[in-house]
């Protein structure tokens, strides 16, 4: 037995997620969650079963090393978020589920855990999405495949075309099916995959979709595949959060998020809250060198037409890779003058909005603010720069005009 009281050296550093979940990639690789970087795959679904991979010698050297109290660097992004003075997901995980956090101190300390212990996956069919977005790359979208080959410069590795491994992947999560409380979809485009419709419908025949939350990360381009709606699907559900991937409004939106029609994307997010009103749908926004100032006007906009409201949720990503699209290209003026422009814009809206908007906006742009790397990235800024000009050339696109 370790200690189970979790001491609180080891709660500094711990993270449940990987005692409780894994993560599917479009390869089907399997890692212990989508925000480990540069974490070692526990295998491959084409070789090993998720029971076997559950506790293949590599998750359960993370799981022990979780228990030391020592930092790691593939949780890097969490800790980054802590200092900047938000919960984190670890930290949120770590609330959620006190019970699981007992049981692994309380544990042996060999890392080794009982398959009946997984609760969630991080579930992606494939790469398959009809966006090519400025801040994503082929391996997560099929999209980007004519204009990676066109700028091999600016990547370290060849273009990716995922194997259509979904009816794989499907049929080894239903083996675990029973022993799931939540599952998350991303992708590609989740909403595009026919393996997320059909183990959507899977699982409410089976009788348990009662007992599982759903939450998804999509771009809310479409709301069904070949006839089929998910609105109703979603219905069955015990919760179902839905994360709208939004960086921007209108033209500068449909810029940085190729292949989006802003208009559609707003008729679709109010069908949701029309027809799911049980349902969680909000915007979900990853802040990069393009969209920092741009933000102004995009949380007017969701103010406006009440993508934000009292009592709502704005979820904010600070993107890490590829490093040269980070805000931390900005320069130490530029970071002055985005702080003002938050600033005023606060300023602005403490005197036309709910108190509770106003307090969750300041949240975001303090978190933004406190995010910053004390020195400019002057290298990546140039990368930044050459690659927002190639882009434009072969998109025949203005960034410079849309994001100035």
């Amino acid at each position: 037995m370790v200690n189970s009281s979790a001491p609180d050296r080891g709660l500094q550093t711990f993270c449940i997620v990987p005692w409780i979940q894994m993560q599917i990639g479009t390869s089907a690789d399997i890692y212990p969650c989508c925000r480990a970087q540069g974490a070692t795959s526990y295998g491959n679904l084409k070789v090993n079963s998720l029971a076997e991979l559950w506790n293949s010698k590599i998750a359960c050297s993370l799981r022990a090393q979780l228990l030391s109290g020592d930092p790691l660097p593939m949780c890097s992004g969490c800790y980054a978020e802590e200092r900047a003075g938000v919960e984190s997901w670890r930290q949120a995980m770590n609330r959620r589920h006190v019970d699981d956090v007992r049981a692994a101190f309380g544990s042996d300390g060999s890392g080794n855990m009982p398959m009946g212990r997984i609760a969630g996956l991080d579930l992606r069919f494939s790469n398959l999405c009809q966006f090519s977005c400025r801040i994503c790359d082929s391996a997560s979208s099929t999209a980007w495949y004519r204009d990676r080959m066109l700028m091999p410069a600016h990547f370290r590795y060849g273009p990716e075309r995922a194997e259509n491994l979904g009816t794989l992947i499907f049929d080894k999560v239903k083996q675990v099916s029973s022993e799931l409380k939540w599952i998350y979809f991303a992708g590609g485009e989740p909403l595009l995959h026919p393996e997320h419709y059909a183990l959507l419908q899977f699982l409410i025949s089976s009788g348990s979709a009662g007992d599982i939350r759903l939450a998804y990360n999509t771009n809310l381009s479409t709301l069904s595949l070949n006839g089929t709606s998910i609105l109703p699907l979603w219905n069955h559900f015990k919760e179902v959060d839905v994360g709208a991937s939004l960086d921007g409004i209108g033209a500068a939106g449909e810029l940085m998020r190729k292949g989006q029609n802003w208009a559609r994307t707003v008729r679709n997010f109010r069908k949701v809250r029309l027809f799911c009103p049980d349902a969680s749908v909000f915007v979900e926004t990853t802040v990069s060198a393009m969209n920092l100032f741009h933000l102004v006007a995009a949380v007017d906009e969701w103010l406006r037409i009440g993508m934000i409201s009292p009592g709502g949720i704005w979820k904010v990503n600070w993107l890490e890779t590829p490093r040269f699209l980070s805000p931390n290209v900005l320069t130490f003026s530029e970071r002055s003058a985005l702080s003002d422009a938050y600033g005023n814009h606060l300023k602005i809206l403490e005197g036309r909005e709910d108190e509770r908007v106003v307090s969750l906006i300041r949240r975001k742009y303090e978190y933004i603010l406190a995010r910053f790397d004390s020195v400019p990235w002057h290298q990546e800024r140039s990368q930044f720069v050459e690659y927002m000009r190639n882009l434009d050339e072969i998109r025949g696109e203005s960034s410079a005009e849309l994001l100035s």
